[in-house]
C-alpha cells in the first residue's frame, strides 16, 4: 500500500500548477472582477481551509525533517506553474511534446540575464493582486467588511510568492563558483623564499581558499605560493597565487588572503574529496517563519538599492 500511495503522489505532483492556479486566480476573481467563487462566512472558509493549511505545514516539515517549508515549497510552484502548466493539461489530454530540447552545456555567465518574457505572468498576476489587495483594504476601513479578511490574507500570501518568483527569474549574478564551504582548515603556506607560515582557512572553494594568518603584511597581491593541508586523512600539497587581499578596518588585525589554485600537481581527486568529505555548511533546517522578511529586504537592497 505505501508504494502505491508513493506513485499515486509522484503523478498527483504533477498537476500542482493546475492547484497553484486556482489559488492564484479565485482570491483575485472576487477582489478585482467582483466574481464571487464560493459563498461562505469567514467561520465556515476557516474550519474547511484552516486545518489542511495547518496540517500541510506540519506534514512538510515532519516528513522532511525540518529541511523544507510551505512558504518556500509555494514559491517554487508559483515559480514553475506558468511553465508547466500547458505541458501538464496537453500531456494529459494525450498530446505529447515532440520537440526535445537540448540542455544548455556552455558555462553560465557571470553577469545576470533577465528573460522578461518569462517574467510577463507573474508580473501581470502580481499587478492584478496589488489591485485587489487594494479593493479589500478599502473595503474592510471604509465599508467595515471584516468577512473579506481571508481574501486579503490570500491576496498578501499570493503577493509576496510573486514578488519572490521575480526575484528568481530576474536572477542574479555569479562569481563562477557553485560551492562554498566556510570550513576551517590548518595550513602551511610556503612562499618563494621557503619561509613557512601557518595559517587557517575561512573559505574553501574547488579552485581556491581564503587564508587567514596571525602575522601581518607576509603576502602580497601575485605571489605565487605552495599550500599544505595536512589532516589525518590527507597529505595535499597545491601551488597557486594570491589573488585578492581583504584588509581589516584595524591595521592590527591580519588580512585574510584569496588564493587561486593554478596547479593541483595531480591531487585534484584529493582535493575535490577534502572539499566534499564533511557535513555541507549550509542550513540543514529552516525555522518556522525565519527569512519571511529578511528574503524581500535583502532582495531589494541587493538588486534595487545597491544597483
Amino acid at each position: 500500500m505505501s508504494q502505491k500511495l508513493s506513485y499515486l503522489s509522484s503523478v498527483l505532483y504533477w498537476f500542482s500548477p493546475i492547484k497553484n492556479l486556482i489559488y492564484l486566480l479565485s482570491p483575485l476573481m472576487f477582489a478585482v472582477f467582483c466574481i464571487p467563487i464560493f459563498k461562505c462566512t469567514l467561520v465556515d472558509l476557516a474550519l474547511f481551509w484552516l486545518p489542511m493549511h495547518l496540517m500541510t505545514m506540519w506534514a512538510l516539515r515532519i516528513t522532511s525533517r525540518g529541511k523544507i517549508s510551505a512558504r518556500w515549497s509555494g514559491i517554487y510552484e508559483t515559480s514553475v506553474m506558468p511553465f508547466l502548466l500547458i505541458p501538464v493539461i496537453k500531456e494529459t489530454l494525450g498530446i505529447t511534446l515532440s520537440t526535445f530540447k537540448v540542455t544548455k552545456k556552455e558555462a553560465p555567465s557571470k553577469k545576470q540575464m533577465i528573460d522578461k518574457r518569462s517574467l510577463a505572468p507573474f508580473v501581470i498576476l502580481l499587478a492584478l493582486t496589488v489591485a485587489g489587495i487594494v479593493r479589500m483594504s478599502y473595503m474592510m476601513v471604509a465599508l467595515e467588511y471584516i468577512g473579506i479578511l481571508a481574501v486579503l490574507f490570500w491576496l498578501i500570501r499570493n503577493a509576496y510568492y510573486l514578488v519572490m518568483c521575480l526575484f528568481l527569474g530576474m536572477g542574479r549574478d555569479t562569481d563562477g563558483e557553485n560551492v562554498k564551504v566556510l570550513a576551517a582548515e590548518m595550513i602551511t603556506v610556503t612562499k618563494k623564499d621557503g619561509r613557512q607560515i601557518e595559517g587557517i582557512t575561512t573559505k574553501l572553494l574547488e579552485h581556491g581558499v581564503d587564508v587567514y594568518m596571525d602575522e601581518l603584511d607576509v603576502l602580497y597581491l601575485g605571489e605565487p605560493i605552495q599550500l599544505s593541508i595536512l589532516k589525518s586523512k590527507y597529505d595535499l600539497r597545491v601551488n597557486g597565487t594570491v589573488v585578492s587581499v581583504h584588509n581589516s578596518c584595524n591595521s592590527d588585525i591580519p588580512s585574510v588572503y584569496t588564493v587561486e589554485i593554478l596547479d593541483f600537481n595531480g591531487q585534484k581527486d584529493e582535493y575535490v574529496q577534502m572539499l566534499y568529505d564533511r557535513k555541507p555548511t549550509l542550513p540543514q533546517r529552516l525555522r518556522l517563519g525565519e527569512g519571511l522578511f529578511y528574503s524581500l529586504w535583502n532582495n531589494f537592497a541587493r538588486r534595487i538599492v545597491i544597483k
